[in-house]
């Protein structure tokens, strides 16, 4: 975006902190910790949104997200959606089940894997109208079973903060295996990602 400027914001500091490699070309790119569902920002023409997944108030955060677009901008938005597939995350969800990890006992789900067909009304709801979107299988092969949990454990902060440290590994280790029946192999990560653009709802309105 060379006549432009791009603002990347994630409640974690961690990950901004990640985020900031020193890179003298990307001059007109800046990170922040900030949320989704409370960001105050000034009107822009086009709004990037990724992994809203795991943003639990989804109309909130369109609602936020439209303040924060010109009225002839554009929203794209690219995240995990639901499936008939189970996700690692469902099965993250089911090993909490288990009597062996009473630690999990009131742990509220920490992720949404919305219906793509749920995705209209809910950016009504924010006067945001979709204009395009498309579902797409994807996956990322790790190459071994070892390299996965590995991802897994960076992944997973919500679950792994409230495990011993000296259990992660073994939490990890029983989501994976589970996993791994779900998608046939070992170190495969799958997963259905929507990927859509809206505009101000009044605008796509006008030019219909």
């Amino acid at each position: 975006m060379p006549a432009g400027s791009v603002l990347g914001i994630d409640p974690s500091p961690r990950m901004i902190e990640a985020a900031r490699t020193p890179d003298d070309q990307l001059t007109n790119i800046d990170f922040g910790v900030g949320d989704v569902t409370t960001m105050t920002f000034p009107a822009t023409s086009t709004s990037l949104s990724r992994s809203t997944h795991w943003v639990l108030d989804q109309e909130t955060a369109y609602r936020h997200i439209a303040a924060a677009l010109e009225p002839s901008g554009r929203v794209l938005v690219q995240y995990v959606c639901g499936g008939s597939r189970p996700s690692i995350e469902n099965i993250a969800m089911a090993v909490t089940d288990d009597v062996r990890w009473s630690a999990f006992a009131g742990f509220a789900c920490p992720f949404v894997h919305i219906d793509p067909g749920a995705l209209p009304s809910i950016a009504v709801s924010a006067d945001l109208e979709v204009t395009a979107h498309s579902v797409t299988d994807r996956e990322w092969d790790f190459g071994s079973r070892k390299a996965f949990p590995r991802w897994c454990t960076v992944g997973f902060a919500d679950w792994t903060a409230r495990v011993p440290a000296a259990d992660i590994p073994a939490f990890i280790d029983e989501v994976v295996d589970r996993y791994e029946a779900v998608v046939g192999r070992p170190g495969l990560f799958r997963f259905l990602q929507l990927r859509a653009e809206l505009s101000r709802r009044t605008a796509f309105l006008e030019h219909r």
